[in-house]
């Protein structure tokens, strides 16, 4: 049976929260005359109005939530949460409401795809709540990742379940660890900032970068995106989204135990030896094929290969225009994302090397038939509910990914635009190839095929079976 008075309650409480977050665009407002104040109040009028009659209406005498519950309540959090936070977005921009959910689901699932046609010409304080909500999804989805994905064994995250309570024995308690997850993704947002500064970015456009860097969402305040500013900050914007890119679990624990923990696990290893892969050799068709400087080869290969494979998906320049080879290194790395337990979306390190692992202990037996050989990841054995869990991830990925192509190219929109946008919403990244999709900018889109991608961020942000599982006629059966 489901427990709906505690799913409604805990509704309340976070979109509580969500409410709490809209305070700070509007004291920016009050302080800066910026344009706003009334709207944005209106908007935290309306949400905390809801939170307070969702949790006081519904309050359970015991509360308590299964796993089935905890199913329903991860994807109507981010369902609220993107009705809800679309709010200041819809009354302040041009937007209609199917375009501010769009750019709040965007937001909230760190994708950092926009349908503004120029970002500078919107209020500040809208680019401030964009940026905020990109901030809120990345830390959103760092505690989701680790503390209701692993129990669900959704996407062969179960491996971390035991991993996560090994790695924490000495801060077993969710909440304690979760605080520590917080504060380290603060410190990192605060050393961010600085960093930016340091280069000479304005102080605004720093905390907006930072909150939209760390998350690796991709959201700027300006329509060159990091591109508009100078090659130190773009240095700055590279480090940081592979600093993010990387499991914020470990932080905790090598800063705890001060050991070198976070470089000596394998997914991490990988995750940066893609990285320098591809970042070479992008610089080095950069230089070979288009005559570019080294300098500005090895800068931009390295921003834009930290950009596509942590998902931040700042603009950085035209793909097409670097030619054949760079577009291939480009679609090859574009779902893979970074590590799991970071901000990033994507396919995820661990998988891939989960599914070679998996490929080796299947080749295997071809050439030693009598040969008996467990299976093992980091160590650690690869159980059949793994394997099951693994390959329908991938088939929901495949599958979604075919029928959501599909449907935008029935409606009109180009072949290539249709499936590297799907691909790039499923994988949280941003940008696409053909037409406006390079830049980030999905405009050109039409309203019904918006809240497909939409649907489709969400669906990639929450690892596909969490929400999909919703679907079947058994779930509401029990």
């Amino acid at each position: 049976m489901l427990n709906i008075r505690s799913i409604v309650t805990m509704l309340g409480l976070i979109l509580s929260k969500l409410a709490v977050f809209m305070w700070i665009p509007i004291i920016y407002c009050f302080f800066t005359a910026s344009e706003g104040l009334s709207r944005f109040f209106a908007s935290f009028v309306i949400t905390e109005s809801v939170a307070f009659i969702l949790t006081h209406s519904a309050r359970p005498r015991h509360f308590s939530l299964s796993m089935r519950d905890m199913f329903i309540l991860t994807s109507s959090v981010w369902i609220l949460g993107c009705l809800f936070g679309a709010l200041p977005i819809w009354l302040l921009t041009s937007l209609d409401f199917t375009g501010a959910v769009f750019e709040t689901m965007s937001g909230l699932t760190t994708m950092g795809a926009s349908v503004i046609p120029d970002v500078e010409s919107v209020p500040r304080s809208v680019l401030l709540w964009r940026s905020i909500l990109q901030w809120i999804g990345g830390i959103g989805f760092i505690i989701i990742a680790i503390a209701v994905l692993p129990a669900m064994n959704v996407g062969g995250m179960k491996l971390f379940r035991t991993e996560f309570s090994e790695r924490t024995k000495d801060t077993p308690r969710t909440s304690t660890l979760a605080k520590n997850i917080v504060l380290t993704y603060m410190t990192i947002t605060l050393l961010c900032v600085l960093s930016y500064r340091l280069t000479g970015m304005p102080v605004f456009d720093a905390i907006n970068h930072a909150f939209t860097t760390v998350a690796t969402g991709g959201f700027s305040t300006r329509n060159a995106s990091i591109t508009a500013f100078g090659p130190a900050a773009q240095w700055v914007a590279v480090v940081f989204m592979l600093l993010s890119g990387l499991p914020f679990i470990l932080y905790v624990r090598s800063f705890k135990s001060m050991s070198p923990e976070l470089l000596n696990d394998s997914q991490v290893r990988t995750f940066l030896r893609i990285f320098i892969a591809a970042s070479v050799m992008l610089a080095l068709w950069l230089i070979l094929g288009n005559g570019l400087g080294v300098s500005d080869s090895i800068r931009t290969s390295a921003l834009t290969v930290a950009s596509i494979i942590t998902t931040t998906g700042y603009y950085t320049g035209d793909w097409w225009s670097y030619g054949p080879f760079a577009i291939l290194i480009i679609l090859l790395i574009l779902p893979i994302g970074a590590c799991s337990g970071s901000s990033s979306g994507g396919i995820k390190i661990f998988r891939l090397q989960l599914a070679y692992s998996i490929f080796r202990m299947e080749c295997r037996p071809l050439i030693h038939p009598k040969s008996v050989i467990p299976q093992k990841y980091n160590g650690k054995p690869i159980d059949s509910e793994v394997v099951g869990s693994l390959v329908a991830y991938e088939f929901s990925f495949i599958a979604v990914m075919i029928l959501s192509s599909a449907a935008l190219c029935v409606m009109g929109v180009p072949l290539s635009e249709s499936i590297t946008g799907t691909v790039s919403a499923l994988a949280n990244v941003g940008p696409g190839f053909g037409g406006s999709l390079g830049s980030g900018f999905y405009g050109g889109i039409p309203d019904a095929g918006r809240i497909i991608l939409s649907a489709d961020m969400m669906l990639g942000r929450l690892e596909f079976l969490t929400a999909l599982v919703l679907l079947f006629p058994s779930f509401w059966k029990g």
